[in-house]
């Protein structure tokens, strides 16, 4: 070696042992070099080999001083068996030559991530000037490569690399950030895209992430990397801790193919907007929705599709409200429609329906499997769905018998809901490691009250002496109770599950009812109801009407939502929306591609807050409903309402007469005649599927 090349490697050395000293690691024997002196480099692996708790390597990490600092964080990767190939100065040269010689041999890991390249695009190093974008991706896609030939079975996430400062640098590393993607196959090897989260929306560099060395003592920048390391790792059971990151903030990520979450969508059949005892109700006990609700948003004011089971449920799937949507009433989707299980699985998501249906009967255009999902356990038919002792469910529009029922709608050997749940369960083990969207729009508490003896639930309150007026059974009301909280329990089973399977934080939950509550068990002691589902247990006032009518009773739902991390705990929002509106919400979380003509505008700015999404809520100029006999609609604070369509509007304003008794009509003309024309403009003629072999539909609990 001459003495040039001596004195170059010698103060090489004392910068890298400078570098170290400052994160208070051990010195390495590893020389930060530019390519032409690499074959000075000792093989240095065997040292962080050494840091790995075992010999068994679930993850790799491979990168320069911004990987290499993970080490200020210790517990964030525990138990994820890591080993960090993140060495301070290192270039692709340095990395391609290490595992060349041999950095990975003997380990399988499940999952490599790469950030490599910054070093490159700096200049502040004279011993070697800045590559060329083209030369940096060159050397990225060669470490690609290498890693592939050497780990087969590894999956490899590439991220995008950082510049220190504004000017050259920063342009260099955009030109080597577009170029990343190609390196994607779809199958090993995926590309992550970080820089949105570190730049402005002008493209300039976010200074709330940067100082003057970059990432490197920035811990909000490193919590931006671990959110979206955690649900890649996780798909693969290892694990992130965010909370090793002691000031950790509540810091959004886009979504993309990397980091979609999944989504559980609980629809809860004719529950009440008041029957939970989060609203305050005097006999029903919730917890776990309770907790649910505590621990993300409440909406107060997002009301039903429709008034009724099957509409209200076209109004979800399609995005539309019932002016477009195509089951208004009797009928079945038509064929090739898009829905909110189509627009999902097309996005990448496993997609699976536990519960009623009602779109569809088998043998129609109309039946899920046709419109996105992969399986749907349950009943097709909604009349099917009055009991829980049916002869059969089904799955995919094949039958599935149940040992012991005879076709008595309130006894039998199988009960029918324990089914649809141990499925909804089964589907999230099977797909834990997949963004899934798990819709289940269960029955109770409809139907024909019952369940088996041996209920939680029931047990409870079998031995009440209530007072009620019983309609289908002897013990109805205390039936309806226990089935509100036997469902409350099973949703508490699978909130537990998630956080088991370690995909809490990365699923968003919703709930909600299908349609305004009944006035179930009512007398004259009681004329709302037993449980009375629309009167507030607080200020004694009572919305009007209830299932089958448009009054606020017949459309005013629960609705709650629960994302860890992203929806702030505790907050109660009167945002107006309605079931059209979730189809394009899930659109934007998902990063798909919503129908076209949707009625729905997405509460993603309310959910997330307009801050992390960058933009204020949209609002509707108005929501439309209509069935055959009636139209309502809603702008803002009014509400409008044609009982009969033979009969004139109705107007009631809101804010001062939640009850709807004070019609206002003839005080406010204007009001009523733009309620007119957006009423006529909502309108369009029903266009239903088709039936395609009637022999195969359901027949009656007796004849089938």
């Amino acid at each position: 070696m001459n003495l040039k090349n001596s004195l170059l490697l010698a103060v090489l050395f004392l910068s890298f042992w400078m570098s170290s000293a400052a994160f208070g690691e051990k010195l390495s024997t590893v020389i930060p070099v530019p390519s032409p002196l690499k074959k000075f480099m000792p093989r240095l692996h065997q040292e962080k080999l050494k840091e790995a708790k075992n010999a068994k390597i679930d993850y790799v990490m491979i990168g320069d001083s911004i990987t290499h600092s993970w080490s200020k964080y210790p517990g964030a990767f525990e138990g994820s068996n890591l080993l960090n190939l993140g060495f301070p100065g290192d270039r692709t040269q340095n990395v391609l030559w290490r595992i060349e010689n041999g950095a990975l041999d003997g380990i399988s890991p499940k999952i490599v991530t790469l950030m490599i390249g910054t070093n490159n695009i700096h200049e502040n190093k004279k011993a070697y000037p800045p590559d060329k974008p083209q030369d940096v991706f060159e050397g990225i896609q060669a470490i690609v490569s290498e890693v592939r030939a050497r780990l087969p079975k590894s999956k490899i996430v590439i991220f995008s690399i950082f510049p220190r400062k504004a000017g050259p640098a920063f342009e260099r590393a955009k030109s080597v950030n577009a170029m990343l993607p190609q390196l994607a196959d779809g199958k090993y090897v995926s590309h992550f895209d970080l820089n949105p989260f570190f730049t402005t929306e002008k493209g300039q560099q976010n200074k709330t992430f940067y100082n003057k060395d970059l990432l490197h003592f920035n811990e909000q920048g490193y919590l931006v990397w671990a959110k979206a390391l955690k649900p890649l790792l996780e798909k693969h059971s290892l694990r992130v801790n965010l909370n090793a990151l002691p000031k950790s903030t509540n810091i959004p990520l886009p979504i993309t193919k990397d980091n979609k979450p999944n989504i559980i969508y609980f629809m809860l059949d004719e529950w009440g907007y008041f029957e939970s005892s989060v609203m305050g109700h005097p006999i029903l006990d919730t917890p776990n929705i309770d907790k649910v609700a505590s621990e993300g948003i409440r909406f107060t004011q997002f009301l039903a599709g429709a008034s009724v089971c099957a509409p209200t449920r076209s109004t979800l799937i399609t995005g539309q409200h019932t002016g477009h949507t195509t089951v208004r009433g009797p009928g079945c989707l038509r064929a090739n429609e898009v829905t909110i299980g189509s627009m999902l699985k097309d996005a990448g998501y496993a997609t699976g329906g536990f519960g009623k249906w009602g779109l569809g009967d088998v043998g129609t255009t109309g039946v899920p499997e046709k419109h996105g999902f992969d399986v749907f356990f349950g009943y097709y038919n909604q009349t099917h769905a009055h009991t829980f002792y049916p002869r059969y469910l089904i799955r995919n529009s094949k039958k599935v018998p149940l040992a012991g029922n005879t076709g008595d709608f309130l006894k039998g050997e199988t009960f029918s809901h324990s089914l649809i749940f141990k499925d909804s369960l089964d589907f999230i083990r099977e797909n834990k490691d997949r963004p899934f969207f798990a819709y289940l729009p269960w029955t109770p508490p409809h139907g024909f009250w019952t369940m088996p003896d041996n209920e939680p639930a029931w047990k409870k309150y079998k031995d009440r002496k209530w007072d009620a007026a019983n309609q289908k059974g002897t013990h109805d009301a205390q039936m309806y109770a226990a089935m509100v909280e036997m469902v409350d329990r099973q949703i508490g089973e699978i909130m537990d599950l998630l956080k088991k399977l370690r995909i809490d934080d990365d699923t968003i939950v919703f709930i909600s009812g299908d349609n305004g509550g009944k006035t179930y068990f009512k007398s004259d002691k009681y004329p709302h109801g037993f449980l009375a589902p629309n009167l507030n247990p607080e200020t004694g006032e009572r919305f009007r009407g209830g299932k089958g009518d448009f009054y606020e009773g017949g459309i005013r739902v629960p609705f709650i939502a629960r994302w860890p991390g992203k929806i702030k705990a505790g907050t109660v929002s009167e945002h107006l929306g309605y079931f059209p509106d979730v189809m394009p919400t899930l659109a934007e979380i998902a990063n798909a591609t919503p129908r076209k003509d949707t009625d729905g505008i997405s509460i993603l700015p309310t959910l997330l807050g307009e801050k992390a999404t960058s933009r204020k809520q949209n609002n509707h100029e108005y929501l439309y409903w209509e069935n055959k006999k009636s139209i309502a609609l809603r702008m803002n604070d009014w509400k409008a309402i044609r009982p009969n369509k033979n009969l004139p509007f109705e107007l009631y304003d809101l804010s001062k007469d939640i009850e709807e008794l004070h019609d206002v009509a003839t005080q406010f003309p204007d009001i009523i005649k733009k309620v007119a024309a957006c009423a006529k403009k909502a309108h369009t003629p029903v266009r239903l599927g088709k039936v395609v072999d009637a022999s195969l539909g359901f027949k009656g609990h007796s004849k089938d």
